[in-house]
C-alpha cells in the first residue's frame, strides 16, 4: 500500500471518529427543564435552576427580589442581568414610584417553555383575601430559620396562601384546629387557608422548612 492510501485512510478514520464523537455529545446533552408554577392569583412564576443566566429586556422598573436575593455575578440585577446561584422559586417586583408595574413577571429561560393550564389550578385561591395584600405569603429559610415575609390578619370568609420561596423541596404550617375550612396544617401541595367561622387569633404558629435547621413562628389575627 502506497503511502498516500495510508494517509487517505487515516485521515477517513479520524474524520469518522470526530463524526462519531460530535453525534454522541450531541445525544448526550440533557434537555434542560425549566419548571413553571402560578402564584395563587394565576400569575406566572419561573423557577430557574443554579447557572441560568436571568435577562430582562424593557422593564418598567427597578428589579428587586423578595424575601431572598438568589443573583450572583452580579449580586444585584441593577444591569437587569443576573445568574442564580441556586435553584429555587424567587419572587420579583419591577419597582416604579412605590408600585409593582411587572404583576406578571416572565424570567429568561429559553424558547421552548410548556405551560398546563391545568396549573393555575393548583393553588388558586379566589377573593375575598386576607391583609395585608397580595394573599400569598412567602415562607422561606431566613439564616437556618423558617420565616414568613410577615403576620397575617383576616376576616372569617377570606383566604390567603403561604408559598415556599428560595431553595426547598417542601414547608409546613399548623395552624389551631379549626382555622381554616379545608384543614389546617398548609404545605406546598394544600397552601390555601379560607379563615373558618370557628378561628381565632394564632398569635405564634409553627412553621417549618425542608433542609432548613431551625422551625419557626408566624402570626394570624383573626379581625372581628
Amino acid at each position: 500500500m502506497k503511502v498516500k492510501d495510508i494517509v487517505a485512510a487515516l485521515c477517513v478514520l479520524l474524520l469518522g471518529i470526530a463524526i462519531g464523537y460530535y453525534l454522541c455529545l450531541k445525544c448526550s446533552v440533557t434537555q434542560r427543564v425549566v419548571s413553571m408554577s402560578f402564584n395563587p392569583q394565576g400569575k406566572l412564576v419561573v423557577a430557574a435552576k443554579g447557572g441560568d443566566l436571568l435577562k430582562w429586556k424593557g422593564v418598567p422598573g427597578k428589579i428587586k427580589f423578595f424575601p431572598l436575593n438568589p443573583c450572583t455575578n452580579p449580586n444585584d440585577v441593577t444591569g437587569g442581568t443576573c445568574t442564580m446561584k441556586d435553584s429555587g422559586i424567587y419572587p420579583f417586583s419591577c419597582e416604579s414610584s412605590g408600585s409593582n408595574t411587572c404583576p406578571d413577571p416572565v424570567v429568561g429561560g429559553g424558547d421552548d417553555m410548556a405551560v398546563s393550564a391545568e396549573a393555575a389550578a393548583t393553588s388558586h385561591l379566589d377573593p375575598p383575601y386576607a391583609n395585608p395584600g397580595p394573599s400569598t405569603v412567602y415562607i422561606y429559610c431566613n439564616n437556618g430559620t423558617a420565616a414568613a415575609t410577615y403576620p397575617i390578619s383576616g376576616h372569617v370568609g377570606e383566604g390567603f396562601t403561604l408559598q415556599l420561596a428560595g431553595p426547598g423541596a417542601d414547608f409546613s404550617a399548623t395552624l389551631p384546629a379549626g382555622t381554616c375550612t379545608g384543614g389546617n396544617t398548609l404545605n406546598s401541595a394544600s397552601p390555601n387557608c379560607r379563615i373558618a367561622p370557628a378561628a381565632v387569633s394564632a398569635p405564634s404558629y409553627p412553621i417549618t422548612v425542608q433542609s432548613c435547621a431551625n422551625p419557626g413562628t408566624t402570626a394570624l389575627t383573626v379581625l372581628p
